[in-house]
């Protein structure tokens, strides 16, 4: 993966994070985010409330759940497509969503 940083998507306030793989015969190593790159790229301090880990089956659909607070996704293993939506269902304003593969 030759581009690395943090991008801000189409939604505003949603940001992916790329890092490098660097593989050897013993295996691979990767910086997951840096916080000061990631601070500096979405202009204020990024506070994680939780650290969260979970398994899906291939084929499953996960939900996150909108909540106040910083939230960083990270695929340990595999692939992932995710997606972001930005608006509300009683919102009169148009929804808007965008998706980004990740790979481990």
């Amino acid at each position: 993966m030759p581009a690395v940083g943090v991008r801000e998507l189409s939604i505003p306030g949603l940001f992916l994070i790329e890092r490098v793989t660097h593989r050897d015969d013993r295996g691979f190593f990767r910086e997951v985010v840096r916080w000061d790159e990631l601070e500096e790229a979405i202009g204020h301090e990024f506070q994680p409330v939780q650290w969260n880990h979970s398994v899906s089956e291939p084929g499953v659909l996960r939900a996150l759940h909108a909540e106040g607070w910083n939230k960083l996704v990270y695929p340990i293993t595999g692939r992932m497509f995710a997606v972001s939506e930005a608006g509300t269902v009683t919102s009169s304003a148009a929804m808007s969503c965008c998706g980004a593969p990740c790979e481990a």
